[in-house]
């Protein structure tokens, strides 16, 4: 029964990561080829360059990285978001911005609760 529940969570997380990567790939692509108004990545302070460095850049790194490493990616997932709601507390009260925490805390709270004691068990 854990095997099933681990496996079955395990393909839900890969889906979602999947989703997501492709989802902000594309924003980010959209952003930079956009519009004068839209595009050229215009990054005029250094609170803007940070919040660009954690999301969308650490974020879509660490949901590669879970693919591969899945607990230590999913953990660097959450916390480039979590970090990302520091510096920008407005965007703790956008809904959807929880979204991107979901892969994450899946994989990491299915990691604690099955007691898997490796923090990073490969696929």
């Amino acid at each position: 029964m854990r095997t099933r529940l681990y496996t079955f969570i395990d393909k839900i997380t890969k889906v979602i990561t999947l989703l997501l990567l492709g989802f902000i790939l594309f924003f980010v692509i959209g952003h930079a080829m956009g519009s004068q108004e839209t595009g050229n990545l215009d990054l005029s302070s250094s609170k803007d360059i940070w919040t660009f460095t954690f999301f969308p850049f650490l974020y879509t790194a660490s949901l590669v990285l879970s693919l591969f490493r899945r607990n230590i990616g999913a953990l660097l997932s959450v916390l480039s978001i979590l970090i990302l709601f520091f510096l920008r507390p407005d965007l703790t009260n956008e809904v959807w911005f929880y979204l991107f925490l979901l892969p994450g805390m899946l994989r990491f709270s299915l990691s604690v609760c099955l007691g898997l004691s490796s923090i990073d068990e490969s696929s």
